[in-house]
């Protein structure tokens, strides 16, 4: 069975659930009821806080939640307040998992200095994938 780069999810079932974020996307939420709206609202988030996704997966994701804040708001000042809490908040924990990292690999480094490290093997690369995650996730929220 294939999987996505990150060999967590059946390709077929990542391929599955970003073609019906698009969707979600483009044509919103309009016949979804409050309670529902808020708890997709709350899952979308949770998922994105783990920052393990893929960049195009992370994007729709926040996509999502943009467009799900935006329609079910009672007005647009809301919408942007609710918005803007939980750019904050990804913001805010994006930037702390960078800061981890940059600071375990300059305490890798005896003389201090910042180098990226050489990429050897499966291990090293999964402990990039949630830094980089991260940036790729305050890149998108600089669009949001």
């Amino acid at each position: 069975m294939e999987t996505n780069f990150f060999g967590s999810i059946p390709f077929a079932i990542w391929e599955f659930l970003h073609h019906h974020l698009q969707l979600f996307n483009k044509h919103g939420v309009r016949e979804l009821p409050p309670e529902p709206a808020a708890d997709l609202a709350h899952n979308l988030l949770k998922r994105i806080e783990e920052f393990n996704m893929h960049s195009t997966e992370g994007n729709a994701h926040l996509k999502a939640l943009r467009t799900l804040c935006k329609q079910k708001a009672s007005n647009p000042e809301k919408a942007d307040t609710f918005v803007m809490r939980w750019v904050d908040q990804l913001f805010s924990k994006a930037s702390l998992i960078l800061e981890m990292y940059v600071l375990e690999v300059s305490v890798a480094n005896k003389d201090g200095s910042f180098f990226t490290p050489r990429r050897k093997g499966k291990k090293a690369a999964s402990l990039l994938s949630q830094p980089v995650t991260a940036v790729y996730t305050i890149g998108s929220l600089v669009i949001v």
